[in-house]
């Protein structure tokens, strides 16, 4: 069952073939053979043909253009120029503050996108790794800091296990582990501008 776990996740990413507009099913009369096709061939033609979206473009172009006439603004208003306001620490934050309300919805979502990827990768460490016995070794006693005051504490040691001695449900959940992860990094700039 491993094994099929991998082919699905190959056929899930491999790359797809390019599509073609010719219809094979035999079920269909030639009539909507033919309007299928033409649709096909209307929908390439519009993909290729599709005009870059201007709103988009003109917003992205004015984002520097918005940043320097803001911080020319801070300056003016505090008399200093503008060259020397932006060394001082006043104009760092102003900058900081400008940047963050232009770019803080993806700034928002690389630090979620992050928190999900490490909270993730060590529940997969953990889940991949199983107690020793105690005949093995001893536990391991972690002296520091806890919330509260200074403690120590017994912790377990563990292992690795293999691939081989993993069971069918820990390859799976560790696959969909993976998977919420890559789609937590590519929606970043989906979500984020």
């Amino acid at each position: 069952m491993k094994h099929w776990i991998f082919v699905v996740l190959l056929a899930l990413f491999s790359p797809l073939a390019l599509a073609d507009c010719t219809i094979t099913a035999s079920g269909l009369t030639d009539v909507s053979k033919k309007q299928l096709e033409l649709d096909c061939l209307k929908a390439q033609a519009a993909e290729v043909a599709s005009p870059v979206n201007a709103k988009k473009v003109s917003e992205y172009a004015g984002v520097a253009k918005e940043v320097a006439e803001a911080i020319g603004i801070a300056a003016n208003k505090l008399g200093v120029e503008v060259n020397n306001f932006i060394t001082t620490p006043a104009g760092m934050l102003t900058i900081a503050i400008i940047l963050l309300k232009i770019f803080g919805k993806l700034i928002g979502m690389m630090i979620a996108s992050l928190a999900i990827c490490v909270i993730l990768i060590k529940i997969i460490k953990y889940m991949w790794s199983e107690p020793l016995k105690i005949e093995e070794e001893a536990p391991v006693v972690l002296r520091g800091w806890s919330f509260f005051n200074w403690s120590s504490r017994t912790v377990q040691p563990r292992r690795f296990v293999s691939y081989k001695e993993a069971s069918e449900t820990l390859v799976g959940w560790t696959i969909v582990m993976v998977i919420v992860m890559l789609v937590s990094i590519i929606l970043v700039p989906v979500v984020g501008l």
